[in-house]
């Protein structure tokens, strides 16, 4: 049975934005409780539907372009979805370290009496909850104070602890990862294929047809001939542009494209021009 691969594309597009518009109605018009418990999951949720609709639409632009990569997740460079993925656990973690320490934070409240102006001047504004004038002293000032517990002072040294240890742990899974791939890509037997167009392509006279080739190593030089109508390399390593103006409709152009390094290694594309 074939899939409608745009047609479920769409559908699930559309659930996320339904998914989104329904938990921010929720939120900011009072449906769900603007209470931490329950917001601060709803907003996750609503963060990750958020970021998979961009990431579509991303796709969706790069598609149009020829630009996706068929071998990785959602078509984009390889590294993107783990990338994603890290840093989604790190806000989410940052996002609940923070709903933890506000829970934690027991402020102690404090009388302090007899304050001169000045001293009460010095008193940060936001720890001050009352303050009336000295029943025994009109002049000095009484002040009801908070001040922050211990318990929520060494909760908020462990998070940043922890979390520039992940921050790093992240940085260096990356690098690693990186050199892996390098060291990895160095001994990759080569290999070279069309991944699109399919063989045979169509391209209308006097049309242009962009080609993608997977090689590997990736990098390696790659030599394209037509037998008939103009083929060029684009900016990218991996993509050729076909030309076929000047070719008359009917006619079969066979594309040729051959390692550099390896010429055993080659690969034939026909494209008909109509």
């Amino acid at each position: 049975m074939d899939i409608n691969w745009r047609r479920v594309g769409i559908i699930f597009f559309l659930t996320l934005v339904l998914i989104i518009a329904f938990l921010s109605v929720g939120v900011f018009f009072g449906t769900i409780p603007r209470i931490p418990e329950i917001v601060l999951p709803v907003l996750l949720v609503g963060g990750i539907a958020l970021l998979l609709v961009t990431l579509m639409i991303v796709v969706m632009v790069l598609a149009q372009l020829n630009l996706t990569d068929s071998a990785h997740a959602f078509g984009m460079p390889e590294g993107t979805i783990r990338a994603i993925i890290a840093l989604s656990l790190i806000l989410i973690f940052s996002i609940t370290s923070l709903y933890l320490h506000e829970r934690l934070r027991d402020p102690n409240t404090t009388v302090v009496k007899g304050l001169t102006h000045e001293q009460f001047d010095a008193i940060p504004g936001q720890s001050i909850i009352s303050s009336q004038a000295n029943l025994e002293d009109p002049t000095r000032i009484d002040v009801l104070r908070q001040t922050d517990s211990e318990a929520s002072k060494d909760f908020a040294q462990q998070t940043l602890t922890t979390i520039s240890t992940l921050v790093v742990a992240v940085a260096g899974f990356y690098f690693g990862t990186t050199a892996v791939g390098v060291a990895k890509n160095s001994m990759l037997q080569p290999g070279l294929r069309i991944i699109k167009p399919e063989s045979p392509a169509t391209v209308s006279a006097d049309g242009s047809l962009l080609i993608r080739l997977d090689i590997a190593p990736a990098g390696m030089a790659v030599t394209a001939r037509a037998d008939t109508g103009t083929l060029t390399q684009t900016a990218q390593y991996d993509e050729f542009e076909y030309n076929a103006t000047g070719v008359s409709a009917g006619t079969s152009a066979i594309l040729t494209f051959t390692l550099v390094a390896n010429p055993s290694i080659s690969q034939v594309l026909t494209v008909n021009v109509i």
